[in-house]
């Protein structure tokens, strides 16, 4: 017999790992693309990639053992960076303000130090 909800197997600060994405996740649709001018659409496409990959490596490495779920770990610090490049970039180019991109670099630093727990508990 299946267990109610069996599908819920994330462990807790997995899960807390998961929950922090998701916050960056709907913090950037709800302040980061919405002042992206129709010229500098692929960079929001390419940032909302970014982040779904990210995603996508937690889920994937949460479901995998050895050195799969390593891969995974290591591919989700390689988007971590990718999303703080862009970031940057798109606070330079002044796409978002200093507030929101103040708040999506600390939400994106939770997310990193999450990472690197879970990746030191795993050694």
């Amino acid at each position: 017999m299946i267990e109610k909800n069996s599908y819920l197997t994330f462990e807790k600060e997995h899960f807390l790992l998961l929950k922090e994405s998701k916050k960056l996740f709907y913090y950037s649709d709800n302040y980061i693309y919405e002042n992206f001018p129709r010229n500098k659409r692929h960079l929001k496409i390419q940032y909302m990639n970014y982040l779904n990959s990210l995603l996508e490596n937690i889920i994937l490495a949460n479901y995998s053992d050895g050195s799969i779920k390593k891969k995974y770990q290591k591919n989700c610090l390689l988007y971590v960076s990718l999303l703080d490049f862009q970031l940057s970039y798109f606070f330079d180019i002044k796409l978002i303000e200093k507030k929101r991109y103040l708040s999506s670099i600390k939400i994106l630093s939770n997310v990193k130090a999450l990472l690197m727990g879970w990746i030191n508990a795993e050694k």
